[in-house]
């Protein structure tokens, strides 16, 4: 999981970017806050995703990252970027039995998908049920029989989720919409702070 960045860390960043375009007043403080709340909402997220008590690999919180600055015009612009499921996993997906949650995205049908299958697999071995691979070519042993056993309970275990998940739905985590609404409040605080201290160490260069 990432760690919230440093205020040295932010205004390092900050700097970096600043450098790139060439600025001559540089309003690092006040960027460097930009960075300071997407790492905010970051680790909001990845809370959230914690606390949510679901079916989960992990690849989705380990996805998260900021990305580089980008110049527009007079705007500068940094995007989050993940795994592109999230939008499922924050605001559900309705139950081809159920009908439920209430969300705009929707299962079509009961077929468990590859990706899906391999997904759910996956957090069943992460969750402590360990799958080994078969010999190919030769006698199979005892022990790898116990193996092979292991390894097709897992994948029907994870089957079984699969059809579950598709027929009752997908629920609602808002994850990243109370992740946003986090880092919201501290920009509210925190970036007229940054904005004052720029112009206060910008106003000497300038006389």
């Amino acid at each position: 999981m990432a760690k919230t960045i440093s205020q040295a860390q932010a205004e390092a960043l900050a700097e970096g970017f600043l450098d790139d375009i060439g600025e001559d007043i540089k309003p690092t403080k006040t960027l460097s806050k930009l960075f300071l709340a997407c790492a905010k909402i970051i680790e909001e997220a990845q809370n959230n995703l914690n606390s949510s008590d679901r079916v989960a690999s992990g690849a989705l919180s380990e996805s998260m990252k900021i990305i580089d600055p980008v110049n527009e015009g007079k705007n500068i612009r940094i995007d989050i970027s993940m795994l592109h499921y999230w939008k499922f996993v924050n605001d559900g997906v309705k139950g081809v039995k159920s009908g439920q949650p209430n969300s705009k995205y929707a299962f079509k049908n009961l077929i468990v998908g590859k990706k899906m299958l391999k997904a759910i697999r996956k957090w069943l071995v992460k969750e402590g049920l360990k799958t080994k691979a078969k010999g190919q070519g030769r006698p199979i042993s005892k022990r790898e029989r116990k193996r092979k056993t292991i390894t097709d309970k897992t994948t029907s275990a994870a089957y079984a989720i699969s059809r579950s998940i598709k027929a009752k739905g997908l629920k609602k985590t808002n994850f990243l919409t109370k992740a946003i609404k986090e880092g919201s409040k501290f920009l509210k605080s925190e970036l007229g702070k940054g904005f004052k201290a720029d112009i206060i160490e910008a106003i000497p260069k300038k006389l």
